[in-house]
């Protein structure tokens, strides 16, 4: 896939990246959390994919509806309040965790997860610690604390790796009642 093959995605991401496409089918519906000024919305467009966006900025929120994504201005706070899209199949959080507070974090996963349908992929990414320990808003996770975490929320993780020295990427899916 297009989304894989070029410099959008550093190869240290490319296995995740590929994990996650996995789980989507084409013509599928993916949620992004907060896609920032990079050309990730427009890659998932081409590929296929609809694309709806939840960004808090509202110039960047601006310019990708001018390029036709659907987008809604807001934050994490806004996600309990956002009705599910059709054919839902996927949520990107790509960096938005990776500075959020540690009690928002777990919060934040259950609110995806009933956002999801059964077997929806979710893919995120945070920071790497040796061992659980918080600085200011940044929390740093060990593998051990992130996959415990996605495993309380009932998330069936698919991959979980240190992609870079100081991250770790997951892919889970939403495990079926």
């Amino acid at each position: 896939m297009e989304l894989v093959n070029t410099s959008i995605i550093p190869p240290e991401f490319r296995n995740s990246v590929n994990t996650f496409l996995s789980f989507l089918n084409p013509e599928a519906t993916v949620l992004v959390i907060g896609a920032g000024d990079t050309d990730l919305l427009n890659k998932f467009k081409f590929n296929g994919f609809h694309v709806i966006c939840i960004e808090q900025d509202p110039e960047l929120c601006r310019k990708w509806r001018l390029q036709g994504v659907d987008m809604i201005q807001g934050t994490f706070k806004d996600l309990a309040t956002i009705k599910a899209p059709n054919n839902l199949q996927g949520i990107w959080g790509g960096s938005a965790f990776e500075h959020m507070p540690l009690d928002q974090f777990e919060h934040n996963l259950e609110i995806i997860h009933l956002m999801l349908p059964n077997h929806g992929a979710f893919f995120l990414r945070v920071l790497k610690g040796e061992e659980v320990t918080t600085t200011d808003q940044t929390h740093f996770y060990s593998e051990n604390e992130l996959q415990r975490t996605l495993r309380d929320i009932h998330f069936d993780i698919k991959l979980l790796e240190s992609s870079t020295p100081s991250t770790l990427t997951a892919v889970a899916t939403r495990e079926s009642n």
